[in-house]
């Protein structure tokens, strides 16, 4: 334990570069059978010591390299295309007796239990929100999915365009 103290003290003392002496006995032994200290006494120091409690990783910077992800490169070539095959190899399906109209199909992905929880969540959250409730009800709600679905079929340039009177080609 003495050499330990010898050395905090002496911290001035290199063992590197200009050393008035090049005793190897100042140098401390890394082999833990050969080392001077007791296992015991260090064991006991670093429990009698409060901030000593602290994890290793966060005491001593690491100095090791981190390694850094390869980024994929990705090499173009040219070649001739071909096609795979898209041929339909299922059984056909029936073709309708008759057409239903878009509502019908609609009703078939949305319950009405669906849309009056939509619409008691809606006015819920305007209240929430605004202090006061929007008072929606289920046909204007399915009139806003209506023209949400509509957006999503007729693409136009802007949203402005599906509220304007003039007709405008879409794209």
């Amino acid at each position: 334990m003495k050499e330990v103290m010898d050395l905090i003290l002496n911290s001035n003392d290199s063992d590197f570069g200009d050393s008035d002496s090049d005793d190897d006995d100042d140098v401390e032994s890394t082999d833990p059978s050969t080392s001077s200290v007791n296992a015991d006494d260090a064991t006991s120091e670093s429990e009698s010591d409060p901030e000593d409690n602290e994890p290793l990783a966060k005491l001593v910077t690491s100095h090791v390299p981190v390694h850094k992800v390869a980024k994929k490169v990705y090499v173009w070539k040219n070649d001739t295309f071909t096609a795979p095959d898209v041929s339909f190899s299922g059984a056909k399906p029936q073709v309708p007796d008759e057409i239903m109209s878009p509502l019908h199909y609609f009703r078939q992905f949305i319950s009405d239990e669906m849309l009056t929880a939509l619409v008691e969540n809606t006015n819920l959250y305007s209240v929430q929100k605004d202090g006061k409730s929007v008072e929606t009800d289920v046909k204007e709600v399915e009139r806003m999915i209506g023209i949400y679905l509509h957006m999503g079929i007729v693409k136009m340039p802007g949203v402005r365009y599906y509220w304007k009177t003039r007709h405008v080609t879409p794209q």
